[in-house]
């Protein structure tokens, strides 16, 4: 974990060399809380994405609004107004995270559980036109747990059968603005997660995501519509998407992010400080060819956390964010290879920090 952390914070300190002193024309302001809303520390970037709501179901990004006929000189460091009929720019972000949630009990039986999260990916944003864009992102997350030790109390008395896993994913988001107020999103996103050894095929998931979004003020927008998400061995999910933007105040902003709500204070361009809480939901396909009685079955991974953080704007460019919070509630869940329930148990709250990156292009 502390090599991990290491050669991290190494390549901050070089990204900041090279990105502190470049002008950038396609940056996109910062993001709900000026966290990284692709991931990790990340889903994730603020917070890692291993285990973070599926890219697919998070509020896109408002597809640009009509320009007007008129150019104007642009404030310095502004973006510069579009020309008529002049298209933004393809915008990319690379985004990644470290996180580490220290050791906690099991309730109600012995033994005790740590993970460590890590992410890596990439959103690239497309204009169609003057008023749609498409959006595509690649995230890759590995965890790793330890259980310490964990017997199941099954007849088949083994210890608990997950410790590394990893998660893959793609996902397209399209959004256009219909007019001054309103807007519309559509995406879907397909997610390949399990242990290492695990049947892909047996292994996907896919959501998809559709909604409305309204710009009812100048300092508040309100965003529903419905996701659907497939599971490992269960039902498919049908539920509300609710997203939200309010400017408080000069320095205040309360926004959704993903499945959790955000509230930031930013006294100065450089720095923000946030609180935050997050719901996150994760389904690994276990190993399917090794000896032991759940082999080819799913573990469910469901958690709440709650965190103070900050982000850091080295430049226009380039974004660190550190926080620490605590998992508040945990609950892990046991699937064998039919979809039957084996066991389940939650975890007594957890300290955990993290720390994400963002690089804008």
């Amino acid at each position: 974990m502390l090599a991990i952390a290491g050669m991290l914070l190494g390549s901050v300190c070089g990204l900041v060399q090279a990105q502190a002193s470049e002008p950038s024309q396609t940056d996109r302001g910062p993001s709900d809380g000026g966290q990284a809303d692709s991931g990790a520390a990340g889903n994730q970037a603020g917070t890692p994405a291993g285990g973070q709501t599926p890219s697919a179901t998070r509020a896109p990004t408002p597809a640009p609004r009509p320009q007007s006929a008129e150019v104007t000189a642009a404030p310095v460091g502004a973006r510069r107004p579009l020309a008529p009929g002049e298209l933004p720019p393809v915008r990319a972000t690379l985004f990644g995270g470290f996180e580490y949630v220290f050791d906690s009990d099991v309730q109600g039986r012995t033994g005790s559980v740590s993970a460590s999260r890590a992410d890596l990916g990439l959103n690239i944003t497309f204009p169609v036109n003057a008023t749609s864009q498409l959006s595509l992102d690649f995230t890759n997350v590995a965890v790793w747990y330890e259980f310490d030790p964990l017997p199941l109390n099954t007849q088949q008395n083994s210890e608990f059968p997950l410790e590394e896993a990893f998660e893959h994913g793609v996902t397209l988001r399209f959004s256009q603005q219909v007019d001054e107020t309103w807007s519309y999103f559509v995406g879907g996103d397909v997610n390949v997660a399990g242990e290492r050894g695990a049947s892909w095929d047996d292994a996907i998931t896919a959501g998809a995501i559709g909604g409305v979004r309204a710009q009812l003020s100048p300092t508040f927008s309100l965003g529903f519509g419905a996701i659907v998400r497939t599971r490992l061995e269960d039902e498919a999910l049908v539920f509300p998407a609710l997203t939200f933007d309010w400017q408080l105040a000069e320095q205040w902003r309360l926004s959704s992010r993903g499945r959790g709500v955000s509230l930031t204070y930013s006294p100065t361009e450089t720095w923000s400080f946030f609180v935050d809480g997050v719901f996150n939901s994760s389904d690994y396909r276990l190993d399917d060819d090794v000896d032991d009685p759940f082999a080819g079955g799913v573990v469910r991974d469901r958690r709440f956390n709650v965190a103070v953080g900050t982000t850091w704007r080295a430049s226009s460019r380039f974004l660190l964010t550190a926080r620490v919070g605590s998992q508040v509630w945990q609950e892990f869940e046991l699937l064998d290879s039919s979809g039957n329930g084996v066991t389940d148990f939650e975890v007594e709250p957890a300290l955990y920090l993290a720390l994400g990156v963002e690089l804008k292009f």
